[in-house]
């Protein structure tokens, strides 16, 4: 109810029959506090209540108890519940309203089990509130109202709660009205207007907050502005802009970073850089809520150019560009660390090395700052800008970019071998896609990434889900399946012209948690009712995405490049900013356009027809340009400075659309693909898959390279007079390669085999046990940086949720005695010497705790050589090798093994979180079913030492004939330790 806080009730009754009664109670009111910090607090309800975090609510029913401490009064017809606790009433009382058909009694409150019995019972001790209604034939409806007072002696609403009813419900369709879509999909239809309650019920008190129930708190972030953005309240997103903007900091002399001791060197304690000039002091707290905060007021100001916001954003976004720049890139390289920049980031951290996450905000943010500079007529600041987005763009390319893979890496390592670590996440893919950092070959390739690589899940109801990474164990929270980022990632879809593959994933999203979810209508997840997060990014990518409205008022042109699914004749959408209705026919589309405020419009529509002969705007014949689109040609129109436009495209023939296509080839094979309607004009092999490239009118031959995998093709066709981009998905197999590396290793341990133990004793140089009891302090990059603890285990989150790094014992060996000798012999058959508990294991690592590689001499033929292995690696470090076994042979030649999590390397312990919120369901192990996507079948062979030690056993192949002289450990990731704890070479039969 506007203004109040309590509900309105209405209940519609048709059919009954003469004797029909309605009976209805209320009552069970109470206050509810906790302790905070020994003063006595409201408790958050909303959160408490939210039934996404706590599901056990839907069990919750009416308790008799609840009426213990209530008195209840009851005035013609009204009623007055307060709560009185030690005899005292309570700062909160409840004012209700009832039908006046209604006679109300007050009655113990375990009635409710049985109304037959109709007694007044005012001096009831367990009081409840219990009315009567005879019923009629003809159709009724009834209302109650109840309100809270806070104030004692506060008067409640006169009112009606008729009244009450119809103005809240005018008020609710005040605010759905100001958002309609049409379109083929009537799920959409019906969730898109209730989308805008969500947004306006999300703004409190000058901040649009983080979750409706769950996480009803205000914060700079996640992506929480995007839904005022686009569905036009641009008030409110200037007084969240007012609410912050204050708060940064202008002088400190915080200048340098520094490492919380008291996390484990985890994260930034308050001294640090991090919090000094350019940062905003207000309800950041533990996360950088900065980056995504100005990103959205940087859409704000795209979406109208308004000079009130540019005049406070314009200073403090320079600002915040000298302490983006400042903190995460210090070495002025043009690469940006990200420092807990985004929803999923708990448990995840980059120890100093650059991504494209921050890179991309940094990228967006100094195209912002020279259109704001160009428009106050800044020359050497424009300049300045320009160099700034020069150096950003050549160092992701440089940097981080994968030219034979096509997308992005994760992040380039700041120390130790400076590696970029190919196994990206999903913001390594939409966010440079979203900021416009790849271009349209390069979004294509990226993207396709996200299909191939990562876990989709067909939803129940339609659509996929993707989720966020490969990354295990997967402690909470860096591998979700979440609605926010399936948002982001079918924006980017859109943004890349890949309409239905965009739709598959927006509409996986939406009715999953509208549609098959606890809560009806609902826009979050786990993470709460309603979270913030996930509710804007779904009006961002409904109206910027599939209906194309991408706003530029600084340079006064909106773009409008919808992208609908291919089979779609039709959809609408009108926002308070925005509104366009597509009709196509067999001869022409339409697409009819208004703004609310006058701009140039830069269309970009599809050439749905074999033949264009013309195109209108406002009834007048234009020029057009076309130009190529992803299996079709798009048509380019500008229109002159205006609020509404006409568009008509004519045509003939029938819609034009090539899907890709996807082969599958050996390195080697010859390839020839033959293309329908049009002539070849260009090839873009981007990630070099093919050789010998030649292609005549429709006919490219090639043959397929050494680069093994998925990949992306774009061929440049012309067909007649329309250019095309059609797109082939390739995947590379090697057969023989494969099966030759597959044959380096024994896969079944041989039965009676006779067996060479090493004794390796002089080479061990540590218990196994002490791993976690060290202190790991260097080399740390002293940057602005997340990284591990200093126990070698600690993600940052772990400090703030009390996990704590588990003892490792040996409790679970099989040692045998043999002769002068003890023999470890695992559960697969393979002995190993035991050297005993004082020093049982050859560290290596890149921390100066280890050595950086260890030598072992062998001197023995044989058939193969086994390895006990065991050590400390994370989520941060997988699909990349840790550390890598070389075996250095007599004459001269070398083979190794490479150890990468989780293929044959894990961990060797659990890695525990503790995490308490709602929602936050993390795992803590490599053998956990949901993540079973990531990690290789069969599962590498293991060994149980004892409690929270497991070791991987490995082996490889010899060369026949030739002695193995040595072998060597040698250690290739940060913040791991990686151990030998014994070789055994198997004899020849």
């Amino acid at each position: 109810m506007d203004s109040l806080t309590g509900c309105a009730i209405r209940l519609s009754v048709n059919q009954a029959q003469a004797s029909d009664k309605l009976f209805w109670a209320y009552g069970g009111i109470s206050y509810k506090s906790k302790k905070n910090r020994g003063k006595e607090v409201d408790r958050n309800l909303a959160w408490e209540l939210d039934i996404m975090g706590y599901p056990e609510l839907s069990k919750w029913n009416f308790s008799a108890e609840e009426c213990k401490n209530n008195s209840i009064e009851i005035e013609e017809k009204r009623l007055f519940i307060r709560s009185t606790v030690g005899g005292k009433s309570s700062d909160v009382f409840v004012a209700g309203q009832f039908p006046k058909e209604s006679e109300v009694l007050v009655k113990e409150a375990d009635v409710i089990r049985d109304f037959t019995t109709w007694d007044d019972l005012t001096e009831a001790k367990v009081p409840l509130a219990v009315g009567e209604i005879d019923l009629k034939k003809e159709a009724l409806d009834f209302y109650w109202a109840f309100e809270v007072l806070t104030n004692p002696t506060g008067i409640p609403s006169e009112v009606s709660a008729r009244a009450l009813w119809d103005t809240s419900c005018r008020n609710a369709t005040r605010i759905t009205e100001q958002v309609a879509v049409a379109t083929p999909d009537h799920h959409l239809n019906a969730l898109a207007p209730l989308s805008n309650t969500v947004i306006s019920s999300l703004f409190k008190d000058s901040v649009y907050l983080h979750g409706a129930m769950l996480w009803n708190e205000p914060y700079p972030g996640w992506r929480t502005v995007y839904g005022g953005i686009m569905y036009g309240w641009h008030e409110r997103v200037l007084q969240q802009a007012h609410y912050y903007l204050p708060y940064q900091i202008q002088q400190s002399d915080k200048t340098r970073p520094a490492a919380d001791e008291t996390k484990l060197l985890t994260k930034q304690s308050n001294q640090s850089r991090l919090y000094g000039v350019g940062y905003i002091a207000r309800n950041q707290d533990i996360h950088n809520f900065q980056p995504l905060f100005f990103d959205q007021l940087i859409s704000a100001w795209r979406a109208t150019g308004d000079t009130a916001l540019q005049r406070i954003l314009s200073p403090a976004l320079t600002l915040h560009l000298q302490w983006q720049t400042e903190c995460f890139d210090p070495d002025g390289d043009g690469l940006y660390e990200s420092y807990v920049n985004t929803w999923p980031t708990d448990s995840q951290w980059y120890n100093g090395g650059g991504t494209a996450e921050e890179t991309s905000f940094a990228y967006r943010g100094h195209l912002a700052a020279r259109d704001m500079a160009r428009q106050r007529n800044d020359q050497p600041a424009v300049d300045f800008h320009n160099a700034v987005l020069d150096k950003i763009r050549t160092s992701f390319f440089r940097n981080l970019w994968l030219p034979s893979k096509g997308h992005s890496g994760s992040y380039k390592e700041q120390g130790g071998y400076q590696r970029v670590h190919v196994d990206p996440w999903l913001y390594s893919i939409f966010l440079p896609v979203d900021v416009g950092l790849v271009d349209s070959v390069q979004a294509i390739s990226s993207l396709y990434y996200t299909k191939y690589a990562l876990q989709n899940d067909p939803m129940p109801l339609g659509g996929r889900q993707v989720w966020t990474s490969n990354w295990v164990p997967g402690i909470w929270s860096i591998r979700e399946r979440y609605p926010g980022d399936n948002y982001h990632l079918a924006l980017a879809y859109f943004q890349a012209g890949l309409g239905d593959e965009g739709y598959e994933v927006f509409k996986g999203t939406y009715l999953e948690t509208a549609y098959n979810g606890a809560v009806p209508g609902n826009l979050g997840a786990g993470s709460g009712t309603d979270f913030g997060d996930c509710a804007h990014m779904f009006v961002r990518t409904l109206v910027e995405g599939l209906f194309g409205y991408r706003p530029d008022y600084p340079n006064g042109v909106v773009k409008i490049a919808p992208t609908f699914p291919v089979a779609w004749d039709s959809a609408a959408i009108q926002v308070p900013d925005y509104a366009l209705d597509y009709k196509r026919s067999d001869r022409e589309s339409r697409y009819y356009i208004s703004l609310k405020k006058a701009a140039t419009l830069s269309l970009f529509l599809p050439a749905d027809f074999e033949h264009i002969t013309a195109v209108f705007v406002n009834d007048k014949k234009v020029d057009w340009q076309l130009r190529p689109g992803i299996g079709r040609s798009m048509i380019h129109v500008k229109s002159e400075i205006t609020t509404t436009a006409k568009i008509v495209i004519v045509g003939k023939g029938k819609r034009v659309y090539h899907q890709e296509e996807k082969i599958h080839k050996k390195v080697g094979e010859k390839l020839r693909l033959k293309i329908k309607q049009g002539e070849i004009v260009s090839v873009a092999d981007a990630e070099q898959i093919l050789q010998h490239v030649t292609y005549k009118k429709n006919v490219l031959e090639a043959r397929v390279g050494q680069n093994t995998g998925n990949h992306s093709l774009s061929v440049y066709v012309k067909n007649g007079q329309h250019p095309q981009l059609r797109i082939y998905r390739l995947k590379i197999t090697d057969p023989e390669g494969e099966q030759k590396e597959h044959d380096k290793s024994l896969k079944e341990v041989p039965l009676n085999a006779s067996w060479d133990c090493i004794n390796i004793k002089n080479d061990l140089n540590a218990d196994v046990r002490t791993i976690y009891q060290q202190k790991y302090l260097s080399p740390r990059p002293n940057t602005v940086s997340v990284r591990i603890g200093t126990d070698g285990y600690s993600p940052w989150t772990f400090l703030y949720w009390g996990s704590k790094a588990p003892a490792i014992k040996l409790d679970s060996a099989n040692l045998q005695a043999t002769g002068k000798n003890t023999t470890l012999l695992t559960k697969q058959g393979v002995p190993f010497q035991w050297m005993g508990l004082e020093k049982n294991i050859a560290f290596a690592s890149l921390w100066d705790n280890w050595p950086n590689d260890v030598t072992f001499s062998v001197n023995k033929k044989g058939k193969a050589a086994y390895f006990l292995v065991c050590g400390s690696t994370n989520p941060m470090q997988c699909a990349i090798a840790n550390a890598v076994i070389y075996l250095n042979y007599a004459d001269g030649s070398r083979d190794s093994l490479s150890l990468v999590p989780p293929h044959n390397y894990w961990n060797l312990s659990p890695i525990t979180s503790l995490a308490r919120a709602p929602g936050q369901m993390a795992r803590s192990d490599y053998l956990a079913e949901v993540d079973a996507f990531c990690v290789p079948r069969p599962l590498p062979e293991t060994v149980q030492l004892g409690q929270n030690c497991r070791a991987m056993l490995l082996n490889r192949r010899l060369k026949k004939g030739v002695e193995l002289q040595s072998v060597e450990l040698k250690a290739l990731s940060q913040e791991v330790v990686v151990g030998l704890m014994g070789i055994t070479i198997l004899q020849t039969d």
